[in-house]
């Protein structure tokens, strides 16, 4: 199996767990075993969890500008809901984890509603 589709399996596993037990709640070492694999190529394409939740994210956004450059559509304002549409449309797939991961994600970051601006 080549690395892209290596690096697919595993995020799709990680996927799965994620959506099912909580990020918090999922090793690498489960990941490894739901994708099949041993832990050591796991740790091969990803150095921890965070780094597969960055690759679905930048999977997401690589699919979404492939589909942006190729609008077709005349009026900038026909393009611009085609182009939501469609990033609404690749997220849908991973909605669970995103939902769950949504409350780990604000606390994690700088930024907030009382930050300053």
């Amino acid at each position: 199996m080549n690395k892209h589709l290596l690096k697919y399996k595993i995020c799709q596993s990680a996927m799965r767990l994620f959506s099912s037990e909580g990020f918090e709640n999922v090793t690498m070492g489960k990941i490894a075993k739901e994708a099949e694999l041993s832990e050591a190529d796991v740790y091969l394409y990803f150095g921890c969890k965070e780094d597969i939740i960055l690759y679905l994210y930048q999977s997401i956004n690589s699919h979404w500008q492939f589909f942006v450059s190729n609008l077709l559509e005349d009026k900038l304002s026909e393009r611009f809901e085609s182009a939501l549409i469609k990033k609404v449309e690749l997220m849908e797939a991973y909605s669970t984890v995103l939902n769950n991961m949504l409350g780990i994600l604000i606390s994690d970051s700088k930024v907030s509603v009382n930050a300053p601006q």
